[in-house]
């Protein structure tokens, strides 16, 4: 069963943007699931350490006595881990908290030698190092692509700029341009795709793609916006898919033909007026629910969510799809088929792919 808990934001601490993230983390089942499945952790005693306070923040959430949790320390050790650069009792940025965390969960895989854990550089190479295992953050949030063309003049096909990454990074005013002719996935597909360039041997135009190694069980996307308003807030909207398959986004080889490729929306960041807060959807309830510190309330349906939205100008920054393959075995039920999830989550927008009618007042 799910609990949903507030996280204090008292006046002055400037606390929303760390509690979202936090908020967003406990309510990923790949996320509690593998961190409740990740070795005893040691630090040296009496130091503060964020992968423990993490642990105890998830552990505090399942206790049915409580009723608020608290940031504090999770934003020293932040602050710390990040050279003071998330400075406590002072905004910052929700995306990079997102991302600073599982930066540092990402340098917990990495053997450093002794003391060089401590130097900003060293920290830099490790977050571009590959982890073998495969770290906590890789294992939830990490993803492998690469670049791929090919020419009808041959049978080749040129592969470059392979990539590891745990966030899908989107600006908005691109996407937005391509939701124009196209819906959610097209738009995505041209977002990521390669480059195109002219074939060596004939001159003709190459075919693009964007091949996918290997998927993440939760696909983070962060939205970068150039301009804050109600309509680009509304076309958005208007346009986001409930229900994602990563293999018409990315392009899956025959040696991938395993990967699980479907997603369904799970919850997103959003920012306005200088607050954070969250939309998460309630796998126990089968509601949308309002995270925003400590008020946690029940949204009636999604053309609610959406009037909200675009009333308050709440600008969507971070999108969370999770895996419905691992969903579907966490839960021993394949409740999420397109239509059954579109249905229990108040989305009117028909089968899929799909145009919705979603009407935004």
């Amino acid at each position: 069963m799910e609990k949903f808990t507030g996280i204090e934001n008292p006046i002055g601490s400037y606390s929303c943007y760390i509690n979202v993230v936090l908020q967003a983390l406990i309510h990923l089942p790949s996320f509690v699931n593998a961190y409740q499945a990740e070795p005893e952790h040691e630090h040296p005693a009496g130091t503060i350490c964020l992968k423990c306070e993490l642990r105890d923040l998830l552990y505090l959430n399942s206790v049915p006595d409580i009723s608020e949790l608290t940031s504090k320390i999770i934003r020293k050790c932040l602050d710390s881990v990040t050279f003071h650069r998330l400075l406590i009792n002072q905004m910052g940025c929700a995306t990079e908290a997102f991302e600073e965390i599982l930066k540092y969960l990402h340098r917990e895989g990495i053997d450093f030698q002794e003391g060089e854990s401590q130097s900003a550089t060293a920290q830099e190479l490790a977050n571009d190092s590959p982890c073998t295992p495969l770290c906590l953050a890789h294992k939830v949030f990490g993803y492998q692509a690469c670049d791929a063309w090919s020419c009808s003049c041959n049978d080749d096909t040129e592969i470059e700029n392979p990539t590891q990454d745990m966030i899908l990074r989107v600006y908005v005013e691109e996407l937005r341009e391509c939701l124009i002719r196209n819906e959610w996935e097209e738009a995505l597909l041209k977002c990521v795709k390669a480059k195109e360039t002219n074939c060596n041997k004939c001159g003709h135009l190459m075919n693009s793609n964007k091949l996918l190694i290997e998927a993440p069980k939760v696909l983070a996307i962060s939205l970068i916006w150039n301009e804050l308003t109600s309509q680009g807030i509304e076309d958005f909207l208007l346009h986001l898919s409930p229900v994602l398959d990563l293999s018409h986004v990315f392009t899956i080889t025959g040696q991938n033909r395993e990967i699980q490729t479907r997603y369904i929306l799970r919850g997103f960041i959003c920012f306005s007026l200088g607050h954070y807060f969250a939309f998460v959807w309630n796998l126990d309830s089968s509601k949308w629910i309002k995270l925003d510190d400590t008020v946690v309330r029940d949204v009636e349906n999604w053309e609610t969510l959406c009037n909200k939205m675009v009333r308050g100008k709440m600008t969507p920054i971070l999108i969370l799809y999770e895996s419905a393959e691992f969903l579907d075995t966490l839960y021993n039920s394949p409740c999420w088929k397109e239509s059954e999830y579109i249905s229990l989550a108040g989305l009117n927008w028909g089968t899929f792919p799909h145009t919705h009618s979603c009407q935004i007042y």
